[in-house]
């Protein structure tokens, strides 16, 4: 890369750290929004069903799936419901479908290896997309298994596993609050730094310092990709920041490709400094670069799910969001942390990022215009 475009990037990276203050609150004021909402909204994403249907195929029909069945319709909200062996098939597509959060097969053989003091295995049918009520009934299997084996059987003579099984071959499910804030918050406070890569261009500007940098060998070309490359590369350790701020306070998933996070955070960073060229190019002083961006930000953040789930949005809604890179972004992301899929998954949201990014770029950059002082 042209070393004058380094130079350039170098001297802002420096003027940005050398205010430890406003450095510090580029972390400060994210982490306290994630801190703060995710406590707050906790109950309403982590809401559990107070109570379901529990059909069960038992295959076995001994004393000990019986027992079990009695304890499970004696557990509090839980209703079991009797069905033949011959209608597993369409139990999976009832699982499937969401007519019921779980289903549990008792496997023939189940008693025998109680009574051969074996590890008898019960299977729980669960949409992999609906991870909270599926999880629910698992746990209320598990705790009706380790009941049985506690009170109807000799100590240390059998064990009993339950093992979750998916009824469909991979399905969606909604994000939990952290889920949910880390990452949309870590993108409102990225594109907050459009606001600096605009104040940034102004200033040089209303100072007389393009003046003399024009004077060198350098071009208009070269003065904005320094600009923008010294916000770029301290926009993408500030989100880096706060991902592992949510990893290790949280323990927010990386999910199993987290590699994934960091393109889709390029993409992120590369729109939020392409927003802040194009304010540049239309605001004629500083006060209307912070004015233009607060509002241009904020608003693209509430409309693309940054602040308010999209999921919680009507579909109208929900599709008009998707002209907002920040709805690219985060739908990148819970393709990654949520629905645990691989990076070929996020390579059309960063694509759609960076195609905000040359957008936003080439129309700040046409407009932008060198003056000594504003009109």
């Amino acid at each position: 890369m042209d070393l004058r475009i380094l130079a350039i990037a170098a001297k802002d990276i420096k003027i940005l750290v050398r205010d430890r203050q406003a450095f510090a609150m580029l972390l400060a004021m994210p982490i306290m929004l994630i801190v703060i909402l995710s406590f707050a909204l906790q109950s309403t994403f982590e809401e559990e069903p107070l109570a379901f249907d529990l059909p069960v195929i038992d295959y076995d029909e001994g004393a000990p799936s019986q027992r079990l069945i009695e304890l499970l319709h004696e557990t509090d909200g839980v209703t079991t419901l009797a069905k033949p062996a011959t209608t597993e098939a369409n139990l999976r597509e009832q699982v499937r479908d969401g007519d019921y959060p779980a289903a549990l097969i008792i496997p023939k053989g189940f008693a025998a290896r109680i009574d051969g003091g074996e590890t008898a295995k019960l299977s729980v049918l669960i949409d992999f997309g609906e991870a909270v009520s599926g999880s629910v009934a698992s746990t209320v299997v598990d705790r009706a298994a380790q009941q049985l084996i506690a009170d109807d059987l000799p100590l240390g003579r059998a064990a009993i596993s339950v093992a979750t099984e998916g009824a469909t071959s991979g399905g969606s499910r909604e994000p939990d609050v952290y889920e949910q804030n880390v990452p949309g918050f870590a993108i409102l406070a990225g594109f907050f730094m459009t606001m600096f890569v605009a104040g940034s261009i102004l200033a040089e500007k209303f100072l007389g310092t393009f003046r003399r940098l024009m004077a060198t060998p350098v071009t208009r070309s070269q003065v904005l990709l320094g600009k923008v490359l010294g916000a770029f590369a301290v926009g993408f350790v500030q989100m880096m920041l706060l991902f592992a701020f949510g990893y290790v306070v949280f323990g927010l998933s990386l999910g199993s490709q987290p590699f994934g996070i960091v393109l889709v955070t390029l993409g992120v960073v590369s729109a939020a400094t392409g927003l802040g060229v194009l304010i540049a190019g239309f605001a004629r002083t500083d006060q209307q670069a912070t004015a233009f961006g607060v509002l241009i930000v904020l608003t693209m953040a509430a409309l693309g799910g940054s602040m308010v789930p999209r999921f919680i949005m009507p579909d109208t809604m929900q599709t008009i969001a998707l002209i907002t890179p920040h709805a690219w972004a985060i739908d990148g992301y819970h393709e990654i942390i949520v629905q645990r899929k691989g990076l070929l998954s996020v390579l059309p949201h960063t694509a759609a990022l960076l195609t905000f990014a040359a957008i936003f770029f080439s129309i700040g950059a046409w407009c932008f215009t060198y003056r000594m002082t504003p009109d």
